[in-house]
């Protein structure tokens, strides 16, 4: 049974991603944790950080990402230069990367936006690494004159 929540309150999974995301930003891994929460953020951040399809949240979380989203973008995600496009094999889900790199010399990470045919979007936080594996898994860069790029 699911508990009920207050329309203002932000999970802990949510605020949890946040400081993940945070903390890769600032280049703090694992022994910067306290030892009790045994993780690296780098090593459990996985999936978006934003997914607007995800009908469990509320507005005071999708609030909070987007504010952390914008903050790090310094602009409204629609209004971000874009990196890179990729389009997925079977032509379903477009990906704009944003040109904001993120993190420390050597360890870069990038929010993109990604969105299936029909659906709202997800917002990604990855590593550089993790774009470029993606075009090893059959998604094409999509290049264009209304590209950002």
């Amino acid at each position: 049974m699911e508990r009920d929540k207050s329309p203002q309150e932000v999970r802990e999974e949510i605020s949890q991603n946040i400081r993940f995301a945070d903390n890769i930003i600032a280049g703090n891994y694992g022994s910067d944790f306290p030892a009790e929460e045994g993780l690296d953020p780098y090593e459990v951040f996985v999936g978006p950080i934003l997914d607007l399809n995800d009908v469990t949240l509320n507005p005071r979380e999708i609030a909070e990402v987007e504010g952390w989203i914008e903050r790090n973008l310094a602009t409204k995600s629609d209004e971000a230069p874009i990196k890179a496009r990729y389009l997925s094999p079977d032509e379903q889900t477009k990906v704009d990367v944003y040109d904001v790199p993120l993190g420390q010399e050597g360890d870069i990470w990038y929010i993109s936006r990604w969105q299936n045919e029909g659906e709202k979007p997800s917002f990604i936080f990855w590593s550089e690494e993790m774009y470029e594996e993606q075009l090893e898994l059959g998604y094409t860069e999509v290049v264009s004159e209304t590209s950002n790029k």
